[in-house]
């Protein structure tokens, strides 16, 4: 007999008869298949996940191609995590499942009496699909499920069918940045959404395509609307909606806020979410390590770093045992914390760790994706922002290298600088954020004219978008003001900004904003050369206090667990619609 052996006190668990009978039926599961499609779903999960602890890949991609089949173990209870591991390890031995499944689907659909259960599995199909990051096949299945449904002149409730099946469309192609589907996709349901005489009733849970609203603008870095359609999801949740969509809503909400430097309600929202999360999922779910995510997100935003770091490195670790390193979720997540951990070194300048994360998400990107894809060109500027700094650290004798790094980072950033506005347009905050880049480079370069340009752009598109006291803004500020007072010398130009850049930030965060410090070192190194010593020394006791109170916050630093309370959906769109107005 086969036994456990726990690991914590080196003692032997003998298997239970269940967990026998279940290996015995993997073992000769060809001659038990038919008698196994007759269980209940959960105990056919139970020894289809044998096969695959038993590494019997191909009987494993044949069941978990036929959608029948895949179906009933998308209904199995507290399956989630080790039916995507299953599929995920299938990918990694073999992509051809990816063409097999909206085959299957079709013949499916071939001759059905009832087509609303098949359009039916197929969303179901298309939502697990979007939930591992494998968007390209999701898009062909649920593509397939809107023509069954245009094609039926029988199908009940098609309206609403219609609705759910350009919901997880519009994710699926917004997530993996087909931004001109996404946009088709949204106008047909946007049209249909505006047929409804309710928004928070009736079969339609309306805060679940709002937030998808939501994440399709967030993705195209469209502050304004990405918050505008979180706040209507917001709205249209009531006590009946379910724990899931409530999760999603409160997460995608918190990062909108989060973009737009509202900081209390998205600290607010987030920590609902999490509250609500630890509650009702798992530890180690994906939807677990989704809120630890957004935990980061709002904290990298709120001037959090090491709380962010943390918190990306505990969803990496789940996602990891979920996944393994070959997924696009994976990367991205890996993509994010190699940006934390940037952001958190920068002042000190080892990037040992932020490197291998950025290396990491872009080996997988390239298995995954196709060349020049956005999301690999996202990986790579976070790897070519780390190279910028490691450059300008290298000692006088490795000049040579220097410059062929850095003139190698001037050709990635112009070269996403031509894509993005290709896809995006001019006017948008990732451009900016790119003529940004820019313009750091030719500072690191002395190409200090070149410079400024590329500031001016970023300073006049962010705002044109965001309006002029955004922190966005602030930062791009800040870092002209730099130029102009190093390089430049405009001492009387360059006192402006900084005081600009300062009071928006101060504004935005307080004054223990960790930028601030570059801020008030530039206005003590003008003031020095300038030679109004008055000035200096005011602001050299200003940066002494900054400094202390910095130092003691890192002294104090822990984790900040979010409060216990849980509030009703009531209670939250009280607090978040009334401070929204």
């Amino acid at each position: 007999m086969d036994n456990h052996i726990n690991t914590q006190t080196k003692t032997f668990e003998p298997l239970s008869l269940y967990q026998c009978c279940c290996k015995a039926v993997a073992r000769h599961y060809p001659l038990h298949r038919l008698d196994v499609r007759t269980l209940p779903g959960n105990h056919i999960f139970d020894i289809i996940y044998e096969l695959h602890e038993s590494k019997q890949y191909s009987l494993l991609a044949t069941e978990l191609s036929s959608i029948e089949e895949l179906n009933k173990l998308l209904h199995a209870k507290n399956r989630r995590s080790a039916l995507l591991r299953c599929f995920q390890d299938i990918v990694d031995h073999d992509t051809a499942v990816f063409g097999t499944i909206p085959a299957h689907l079709r013949q499916c659909s071939q001759g059905a009496a009832d087509i609303g259960h098949v359009v039916e599995m197929g969303i179901c199909l298309g939502e697990f699909l979007n939930e591992g990051g494998w968007y390209p096949c999701s898009i062909k299945v649920l593509k397939l499920c809107l023509q069954l449904i245009q094609e039926s002149s029988t199908l009940e409730n098609a309206h609403h069918h219609l609705i759910k099946c350009y919901q997880t469309l519009l994710f699926a192609h917004a997530s993996y940045h087909e931004f001109t589907e996404a946009n088709v996709v949204f106008e047909s349901v946007l049209d249909l959404v505006k047929k409804e005489e309710s928004w928070s009733d009736g079969a339609h849970c309306f805060s679940q395509l709002f937030t998808v609203f939501s994440v399709f603008f967030f993705h195209q870095y469209n502050y304004s609307d990405a918050n505008f359609w979180s706040i209507e999801a917001l709205k249209a949740l009531n006590e009946t909606t379910p724990v899931n969509i409530i999760l999603d809503t409160l997460r995608q909400a918190s990062k909108t806020f989060s973009l737009e430097k509202k900081l209390n309600e998205a600290r607010f929202l987030i920590n609902q979410a999490l509250n609500l999360g630890k509650k009702c999922c798992e530890s180690n779910s994906l939807k677990y390590a989704d809120l630890l995510c957004d935990f980061a997100f709002y904290s990298l935003n709120a001037d959090a770093i090491h709380q962010s770091a943390c918190a990306y490195k505990a969803a990496l670790e789940i996602k990891l045992g979920i996944f393994g390193p070959n997924n696009l979720r994976v990367a991205i997540l890996e993509e994010d914390y190699a940006y934390t951990l940037y952001v958190q070194e920068y002042s000190t300048g080892r990037f040992r760790e932020a490197t291998k994360h950025a290396e990491s998400a872009i080996c997988a990107m390239q298995k995954i994706l196709p060349p020049n894809h956005m999301l690999l060109s996202s990986a790579e500027r976070v790897k070519t922002l780390i190279i910028e700094e490691i450059a300008l650290d290298l000692p006088i004798s490795r000049t040579k290298e220097k410059q062929e790094l850095l003139t190698a980072a001037e050709k990635f950033h112009k070269c996403e600088l031509s894509s993005v506005q290709r896809i995006l347009g001019e006017k948008n905050v990732l451009t900016a954020k790119i003529y940004g880049n820019l313009g750091r480079l030719y500072q690191s370069m002395q190409k200090y004219q070149l410079s400024k340009n590329m500031h001016l752009k970023s300073i006049a598109i962010k705002e044109s978008i965001l309006g002029c006291d955004h922190f966005e803004v602030g930062l791009s500020v800040s870092h002209l003001a730099s130029l102009v007072n190093y390089h430049i010398r405009d001492y009387k130009t360059a006192e402006g900004l900084y005081l600009r850049a300062l009071a928006i930030h101060s504004k935005v965060f307080g004054d223990t904003y960790s930028g601030l410090g570059y801020d008030f070192k530039g206005l003590i190194n003008l003031y020095e050369h300038s030679m109004n010593l008055e000035k200096m020394t005011e602001y050299l006791d200003i940066f002494y206090r900054w400094k202390e109170q910095r130092e003691m916050m890192q002294d104090n630093y822990s984790i900040v667990l979010p409060e216990q309370t849980i509030k009703s959906i009531a209670e939250i769109k009280e607090q978040i619609l009334h401070t929204s107005k």
